[in-house]
C-alpha cells in the first residue's frame, strides 16, 4: 500500500472510530496538515524520500473521504466543514455535548422489559415481530434483535414453530433466581470487606441512603414502588463492590425477581419489618465479619424466596 493511500485509510479509521463531537476536530487537523504539505510537494516531487512522506494529495484525499463518510453521514466539503466548525464556536453551540445514543432495538427491548416487569404483558403472551413492528412503525429487524435480548435475559422464551412468548416462572425458577442472587450478593459483600475499612464505610453509607429511599417508599404505601426500591437497595450492595460484570449479571436477576414479585402480588411484610430486615444487612456488613454478612444475606433472601413460592392457605 502506498504512503498516501495508507494515510487515507488510517485517517478514515481514526475519525470513523471517534465520538461524534471529536470528528470535526480530527477532520480539521487532517486539513491543517495537508496545507503545508501542498507547498512542499513541488520541491519534494523528485526527492527519493518523497514516497515516504504523506503528500498533500494523499492527505486531502483522506480529508474528503473522512468528511463524506464520517460527518454524521452527510457529504461535507472541506471548506464547509471548517465553516461549520467556526459557526458552531461563535454561536456557543460548541458547549453542547453529544447526546447518549440508544439503538432502536435497545429502546424496544427496554420498553418491552418494563411492560413484562409491570405485568402489562402476561405470562405466555405471544410477542409477534410483525405486530410489534407495525405498532411501533419500525422494521422487523430491530424488533427481532430486541426480542433476542429479552430471550438472553430470560424474560421471554423462543419456541420453534411458536415464536416468542412472555416467560412463565415456576417455583423452581424462583429458587434458582434467588440462589443466584444470594451468590452474587454474598460475593459482592466479601469483596467489599476485602477492600478494607474505607470500602466498608463507603458501602454502608450508600446502603443507608438506599434504606432511606426504601423507608420513603414504604410511607407512600405503593407495593410496586416498595418492591422496586427494595431491589435497588440490593443493587446498591452489588454496585459498591466495583465489579461491572457482577452488576450486569445482577441486573438480569433483578428484573426476573421483580417480575415474579409483581405477578404473584405477595403481601409484603409490614413497613417496620421491611426496614428492620434491610437495616440488619447494613449492620452485618458494618461488623466486617465475613461469616456474619454471608449468613445475613442468605437468611434474608431465603425468606423472600419462601414467601414467593408458598401459596397462602
Amino acid at each position: 500500500m502506498s504512503s498516501q493511500y495508507g494515510v487515507s485509510f488510517m485517517m478514515c479509521l481514526l475519525v470513523y472510530g471517534s465520538e461524534p463531537e471529536e470528528r470535526v476536530e480530527l477532520v480539521r487537523v487532517v486539513s491543517d496538515v495537508g496545507e503545508p504539505s501542498r507547498q512542499r510537494h513541488g520541491d519534494e516531487r523528485n526527492s527519493r524520500t518523497a514516497d515516504c512522506r504523506p503528500s498533500a494529495t494523499g492527505l486531502l484525499t483522506s480529508y474528503n473521504v473522512v468528511t463524506k463518510i464520517c460527518m454524521c453521514g452527510d457529504s461535507v466539503s472541506p471548506r464547509g466543514a471548517r465553516r461549520w466548525e467556526r459557526n458552531v464556536a461563535e454561536s456557543g453551540l460548541s458547549r453542547l455535548k453529544a447526546l447518549e445514543r440508544t439503538s432502536t432495538s435497545d429502546r424496544i427491548s427496554s420498553e418491552l422489559r418494563q411492560m413484562i416487569i409491570e405485568g402489562a404483558l402476561l405470562p405466555g403472551e405471544q410477542l409477534g415481530e410483525a405486530r410489534i413492528a407495525d405498532q411501533l412503525g419500525v422494521s422487523r429487524a430491530p424488533v427481532r434483535e430486541a426480542l433476542q435480548q429479552l430471550v438472553q435475559q430470560k424474560l421471554v422464551v423462543a419456541t420453534r414453530n411458536k415464536g416468542v412468548s412472555v416467560v412463565t416462572f415456576t417455583p423452581s425458577d424462583i429458587w434458582e433466581i434467588y440462589d443466584a442472587r444470594c451468590a452474587i450478593e454474598s460475593h459482592a459483600a466479601v469483596r467489599i470487606l476485602e477492600g478494607g475499612p474505607g470500602a466498608r464505610v463507603r458501602a454502608t453509607d450508600a446502603l443507608r441512603t438506599a434504606l432511606g429511599a426504601l423507608s420513603a417508599a414504604v410511607k407512600r404505601g405503593d407495593p410496586r414502588e416498595i418492591s422496586t426500591t427494595d431491589l435497588s437497595f440490593h443493587m446498591t450492595l452489588v454496585a459498591t463492590a466495583d465489579n461491572s460484570r457482577l452488576v450486569d449479571a445482577y441486573s438480569i436477576l433483578s428484573a426476573q425477581a421483580l417480575t415474579c414479585i409483581n405477578r404473584l402480588e405477595i403481601v409484603l411484610p409490614s413497613g417496620e419489618e421491611i426496614i428492620d430486615d434491610h437495616g440488619a444487612l447494613i449492620d452485618a456488613l458494618a461488623t466486617g465479619e465475613r461469616d456474619v454478612v454471608v449468613k445475613a444475606i442468605t437468611d434474608h433472601l431465603t425468606v423472600a424466596a419462601t414467601n414467593l413460592t408458598t401459596r397462602p392457605a
